[in-house]
């Protein structure tokens, strides 16, 4: 059941990543195509970190409702949303790959408060942290 969960999840990454590419390429102009993806990088590089979409727009010197459509175009999500997936997609290798506990690997990826990342957590992979770290485990042993 876990292994054919995350099959899907890792199918569905692959095919938004393939959809995101074709949109970026055939929607915007190079210079948007330029700004959208070099806040990609820097949500990419900075996951970890506080920051709101007002500060963001302002760190590429741009309107916040501008930078929310240009990297919804881009990528087929807001940024807020992007930086989400990216720290649950963290979590997600850090519980199957580690024994760090839960509530660390959660401040690891950038949240403060341990029930915001099970919530978060939850809502995104669809089951608890928890349930997730069990279920790859015993996708190991067998």
């Amino acid at each position: 059941t876990f292994a054919q969960g995350f099959l899907q999840s890792l199918c569905a990454i692959v095919d938004h990543l393939a959809n995101s590419n074709q949109t970026m390429q055939s929607h915007l102009y190079p210079a948007e195509n330029s700004v959208a993806e070099d806040m990609r990088r820097y949500i990419d590089q900075n996951y970890t970190q506080r920051f709101t979409l007002d500060e963001l727009a302002d760190r590429f010197h741009i309107n916040r409702f501008y930078a929310a459509h240009l990297f919804s175009d881009a990528f087929n999500c807001s940024p807020m949303q992007y930086r989400t997936r990216r720290r649950i997609g963290e979590a997600q290798s850090l519980l199957t790959s580690s024994d760090f506990s839960i509530t660390y690997i959660g401040s690891m990826v950038g949240y403060d408060d341990p029930n915001r990342f099970s919530q978060a957590f939850s809502k995104l992979v669809g089951m608890p942290p928890s349930k997730y770290r069990d279920l790859s485990v015993c996708s190991k042993l067998t």
